[in-house]
């Protein structure tokens, strides 16, 4: 399935705050950082013998004072069950580990209870005692923020708060904090506010979406103010049609071999990616696909 704008828009949230990562991983049992001063956004690339390139959803890098790379997280946000992810994950694991020279971990961060247990499953990669655990945060794992000041403290937790939260019983409360804390957001710093609106607006399900506007005294269709939003949702939608090429392929009964596959997920141009998902729904054999 292509990325949603509520999977680009949680995925954009530890680009926005790189401290995110750390503040939801350091409340975790059996979570150990290291102690470090800075965090900041890192490459969402990993790219294999400049052949194949995976993508992860969000990096960060968590650096000491020297600006040396203390520790690694990569950020996947899993609103779908992760099928070919436990393939892939491993590999974005050990290539971050070797371009960055520190440890890495992997946080899941999946809004559906379902989904995040189907996320935590070990993976084993066939080496002995090299199994992979993912850590995966449910709902169960952030906070209820309802309080316009915690709001306005740290707008992109409340974020995921309503992307995990809105739509249960502390809804309403979570809505009326969202405004407030909105508002207050504009009137202190303008352009953090209107990311914060595009981002609570993008992980929001419709109805809500539409009360959340009313309840901002916006009308009609919500256009997205912030450019960087606008080329993430697009980056995601490519991303998405790209791994759509695969699924289609495989529902059609085509065996894709590794070759295939690499060249399809390492396709980088747009045109190129619609290209190859409607080739992909009508072809006769794979050797057709690049024609």
């Amino acid at each position: 399935m292509p990325a949603s704008r509520e999977h680009e828009a949680i995925a954009d949230l530890f680009r926005w705050n790189p401290h995110l990562a750390a503040e939801i991983l350091d409340v975790l049992p059996g979570v150990d950082l290291p102690e470090y001063l800075e965090a900041c956004e890192s490459s969402e690339s990993h790219t294999d013998a400049h052949v194949s390139e995976f993508k992860s959803d969000s990096t960060v890098l968590l650096k000491d004072a020297d600006g040396n790379p203390r520790c690694g997280v990569i950020v996947e946000v899993q609103l779908s069950p992760p099928r070919t992810k436990r393939w892939t994950w491993p590999v974005y694991l050990s290539l971050f580990r070797a371009r960055n020279k520190c440890p890495v971990v992997l946080l899941v961060i999946a809004p559906d209870p379902s989904i995040a247990a189907a996320c935590a499953h070990p993976i084993i990669t066939g080496h002995p005692k090299y199994v992979l655990i993912p850590i995966v945060v449910g709902p169960d794992r952030i906070p209820v923020v309802t309080d316009p000041a915690e709001i306005v403290a740290d707008p992109a937790m409340s974020v995921l708060s309503a992307a995990f939260h809105a739509t249960g019983p502390h809804g309403p409360d979570i809505l009326e904090g969202l405004a407030e804390g909105a508002q207050l957001l504009q009137q202190q710093a303008p352009d953090e506010g209107e990311r914060y609106i595009d981002s609570v607006l993008a992980v929001l399900p419709r109805a809500l979406r539409d009360s959340m506007e009313k309840k901002m005294a916006m009308t009609g269709r919500y256009e997205y103010k912030s450019d960087l939003l606008r080329n993430n949702f697009a980056k995601g939608e490519q991303k998405g049609k790209i791994e759509s090429t695969i699924t289609v392929l495989e529902a059609r009964g085509f065996s894709v071999d590794d070759d295939t596959r690499e060249r399809v997920l390492s396709c980088g141009d747009a045109a190129e990616a619609d290209r190859l998902l409607t080739r992909a729904a009508i072809i006769e054999s794979l050797d057709e696909l690049f024609e």
